[in-house]
């Protein structure tokens, strides 16, 4: 696009292109944050409100309130304030834009060729540092407004949405400027020598910040399941207490059929106290019809309430008479009785949630459960359930004896898990416990939500979910780790990574932007220089008068006329006395000069003159004085001094270029080794701290069994409780666990830092395979999902060579090998050695290479890949290298079988490296 580019246009390209780079960051954005390490939109609307000036603040506008909004959808956040956050968000996008291209502008044209590093510094400073506080106030500050974000996390938020922004305008404005101004032949050039060690880096960098964040998510998600896992053991241990409870009572009313009320009242009244979260505990008879009315009769003479009626409640709730039915499921006693009087004689056969439980019970001779139901004893509503165990006529719970009736136990489920987790949740963890089986709206038997973890589920959090057995039934809990639980758990360790790589991106860019720039100002000084030799070669080729210099060494003038030369010796002070003036006007020269000879002198002209040429007829026709006199400039040793300063920046410039991706590897390997340093030497000190602990839990074993019978009872119900040898057990499997994955991470960053060695001056003893193993390393991430790796290495096939020139072909012939094996075959791995030299192949089980391209394939630029899928250098690079190390890369080749490439390098290395 040129800046002529029409408004329409504009907006439809510029509100995309938006959209895309900020859906790019945005997938960045480490949970539970609202922005990314970095947000490549806010370098492109500089740099597009810079080239475009005010037309380009629309699309920026429009670009960002799609982005926004697309993210509000997918998320499921929508709501009421959605438009104003939108728009707010939107105008601080577009105000950062244009008011950092105004401070930009400020600075002068210097923002259009960036030639110096001073002038980058100053765009990146003006349009990054400063300009960027204007979107990051003005978007948290909205968030904050709608309710978005706390108070306690505006500065957090801030901050983030400040360096994402400023990181994304280091990066990518210059970039954008870099493609949008496409007819400067500068622009053009950085494009060619910018853009692919710019991608590169941000790939290495993308990559280690992948790894890392998804290392810490694992972690994070580990923490959860734990938490969760411990919170669902409780809940069972729990319900399995109540079992024991019901059992209790069962065995009671088996072996003592004719109970009184007393009696039941004084077995149960330790339970109900142990248990609070028992409400009540019953026994019901089985009444059939015909059994009713001697039944009621005998509980009225043995109730303490005095007269018995089997009940149930009409469509009002009120207790009324039983309907006539086949059979009755009646409440004889019930405890505690002061706050449960109304439930005596209540047929609980009469609700269809219980008859469900009942039935259930019957069929399976064991204990069942109801659905979530309404305690008919409370007087508020309250979520519970029954757990039914039936008691048959000769003692036990199952076989063919006849049913006398059901254990009741009357269960507040809420209160029931607040015992269990009383102390155990951690903080921003939300949990439910559901009977998936039952309709939604009507299965929910306890939510835990504190304030600091309000919300549902969404992107930004992470939810467990385990089953727990209740009787016959099935429960659900799910749990929730709230924004704020992971926030408080998570490191920094990502968001460093990402950092560090992206600033070494932004200060690569500008070393490089300054160095084209200054390359580009010696360029236009040098064919300036060309310019004055070519007019000074036209002087003294083609003028028809004699031309004089003067030889400040021998004292001698020189008369060049044509290509003859001829010495004459002029007195110096006379050429002294001529030479002061720096130019002759016309109206001093003699009145024979032609017009167009004074034309020329004023053309000629050059202040600073080292040699001075004298114009002039032969010392015959002139009495031995120049009769004409023109001062010019000799460019001579300008020229010589200006091409070695040109020479020297040129072999710095490739120097740089060469060592700037080794650079960033290295320096994002060594911004991961740090942190692993130490979270491996934590672990290793943790491990320490728990066999400790399991030699002193054993010694505590050890001095237990000296206890006197009650304490050491105590001693072992308290250990259990605390569940000592789970946590000890646990504990070590966690640490070993994590030291594992910190060995493998270890590995991961010691074959970054091989690969991302420099080229040294000397050649350096390097091992074939561990080259290999390296390139392997940096590329396995895309390779494991297509092949498998098959390696066959030699010990003996160390050499003499550039490793990081080699870890550069062998990444080519991966790579290629990758691509010639999808969607899925085998890549080999070898390295050999004979008696003169080492050999290293990658072999693939592609379609091979038709012997019509295998000519070809070491040509610069030559691809049989599809367009944009690859450039046609790797293997031409990779061609060079291995021959400069006096070596040769071959390639064999069956069609439809696959492609074997080889790498001989001799044992002795050439003097060409």
């Amino acid at each position: 696009m040129n800046q002529e580019t029409p408004a329409i246009r504009l907006l439809l390209i510029l509100v995309p292109s938006y959209f895309l780079l900020g859906a790019v960051g945005l997938t960045l954005a480490i949970p539970p944050g609202y922005a990314s390490p970095v947000f490549p939109a806010a370098g492109l609307a500089l740099g597009c409100t810079l080239w475009f000036g005010r037309r380009a603040l629309p699309g920026i506008w429009l670009g960002s309130a799609v982005l926004n909004l697309s993210q509000t959808v997918l998320s499921g956040a929508l709501a009421p304030v959605t438009p104003v956050l939108v728009a707010g968000v939107a105008t601080g996008a577009t105000l950062q834009a244009w008011i950092g291209s105004i401070m930009v502008a400020r600075q002068g044209p210097a923002w259009r060729d960036l030639e110096r590093e001073q002038d980058v510094f100053g765009f990146l400073f003006r349009g990054g540092s400063l300009s960027c506080l204007v979107s990051a106030t003005l978007g948290s500050s909205v968030l904050y407004g709608a309710g978005v974000i706390s108070r306690a996390g505006m500065a957090d938020t801030w901050w983030n949405w400040y360096v994402g922004d400023t990181l994304g305008v280091l990066v990518f404005a210059p970039l954008s400027l870099c493609l949008l101004n496409r007819d400067d032949p500068l622009w053009r050039e950085r494009r060619r020598r910018i853009i692919m060690p710019l991608l590169a880096t941000l790939i290495l960098t993308l990559l280690a910040f992948h790894g890392v964040s998804r290392w810490e998510q694992d972690q994070i998600t580990g923490r959860v399941r734990t938490d969760g896992a411990a919170i669902a053991k409780r809940i069972a241990d729990r319900l399995i207490t109540h079992r024991e409870v019901l059992a209790s009572l069962h065995h009671f009313i088996s072996a003592t059929p004719e109970f009184t009320f007393r009696q039941f009242e004084q077995f149960t009244r330790i339970t109900l106290k142990d248990n609070p979260d028992i409400f009540a505990l019953s026994y019901n008879d089985l009444v059939t019809l015909s059994e009713r009315p001697p039944f009621e009769r005998a509980m009225s003479r043995l109730s303490p309430l005095g007269p018995y009626r089997i009940t149930e409640r009409d469509g009002r709730k009120r207790l009324v008479p039983a309907a006539v039915r086949p059979e009755y499921v009646a409440v004889r006693y019930i405890v505690p009785l002061a706050n449960n009087q109304p439930a005596v004689g209540f047929d609980i056969n009469s609700e269809p949630l219980r008859r469900n439980a009942i039935e259930r019970a019957r069929t399976s001779g064991g204990m069942a459960v109801t659905a979530p139901l309404t305690l008919v004893q409370e007087q508020k509503e309250r979520v519970g359930v029954l757990e039914l165990m039936p008691v048959h006529g000769d003692g036990t719970s199952g076989g063919s004896a006849r049913l006398l009736g059901f254990a009741v136990a009357v269960v507040k489920v809420d209160e029931l898990i607040d015992i269990a987790t009383r102390g155990m949740v951690p903080a921003g963890v939300r949990f439910e416990v559901r009977d998936p089986r039952e309709p939604r709206g009507q299965n929910l038997f306890y939510r835990f939500a504190p304030p600091e973890a309000a919300g549902g589920p969404s992107s930004r959090t992470i939810t467990w979910r385990t089953g727990l057995r209740m009787g016959d039934r099935d429960w659900e809990l799910s749990l929730v780790a709230s924004e704020w639980y992971l926030q408080q758990h998570r490191s920094w360790v990502p968001w460093g990574v990402a950092i560090a790589g992206l600033s070494f991106a932004a200060l690569l860019q500008t070393l490089m932007l300054g160095m084209t720039g200054r390359t580009a100002v010696f360029q236009r000084q040098n064919e300036a220089l060309k310019a004055s030799e070519e007019r000074y070669q036209r002087l003294f080729n083609d003028s028809p008068l004699p031309m004089w210099l003067y030889d400040a060494d021998t004292g001698r003038f020189l008369m060049v006329n044509g290509r003859a030369v001829a010495h004459y010796g002029w007195p110096e002070e006379e050429f002294l006395r001529m030479s002061r003036f720096d130019l002759v006007p016309p109206g001093d020269l003699p009145a024979d000069v032609p017009p167009e000879r004074s034309a020329e002198c004023r053309h000629l002209r050059r202040d600073g003159s080292v040699v001075d040429v004298l114009v002039s007829s032969s010392p015959a026709e002139s009495g031995g004085r120049p009769a004409r006199l023109e001062v010019v400039q000799d460019i001579t040793q300008d020229k010589r001094n200006q091409a070695e300063l040109f020479r020297k920046d040129q072999a710095l410039l490739q120097s740089e270029k060469m060592a700037s991706i080794g650079q960033l590897a290295a320096g994002v390997a060594h911004e991961i080794n740090n942190p692993l340093g130490f979270i491996s030497s934590n672990l290793r000190t943790m491990a320490g701290y728990m066999s400790q602990l399991r030699r002193y839990d054993q010694f505590l074993q050890n001095l237990n069994s000296s206890l006197p019978p009650e304490a050491r009872v105590a001693c072992t119900a308290r250990r259990r409780e605390l569940e000592v040898e789970y946590l000890l057990k646990d504990g070590s499997d966690l640490i070993t666990e994590s030291l594992a994955g910190t060995d493998r991470v270890t590995k991961i960053v010691r074959d970054l830092m091989n690969f991302s060695r420099t080229d040294a001056p000397v050649l350096e003893p390097v091992s074939l395979a561990s080259c290999l193993e390296s390139a392997l390393t940096i590329c396995y991430n895309e390779l494991k999902y297509i092949a498998s790796i098959r390696k066959e290495y030699d010990d003996e096939t160390t050499v003499r060579c550039h490793p990081g020139q080699l870890n550069q072909v062998f990444l080519n012939l991966l790579v290629n090998a990758g691509h010639a094996v999808r969607p899925q075959g085998e890549i080999a791995l070898r390295c050999w050695h004979d008696e003169h030299s080492v050999y290293a192949s990658v072999s693939d089980t592609g379609q091979g290479i038709p012997e019509e391209l295998r000519t070809r394939i070491f040509e610069p630029f030559f691809t049989t890949k599809e367009v944009g899928e690859g450039t046609g250098l790797g293997l031409s690079i990779s061609y060079e290298i291995v021959k400069k190390h006096g070596g040769e890369l071959v390639v064999e080749s069956c069609e439809g079988k696959g492609t074997t490439f080889t790498v001989r390098l001799p044992r002795t290395p050439s003097n060409r490296t």
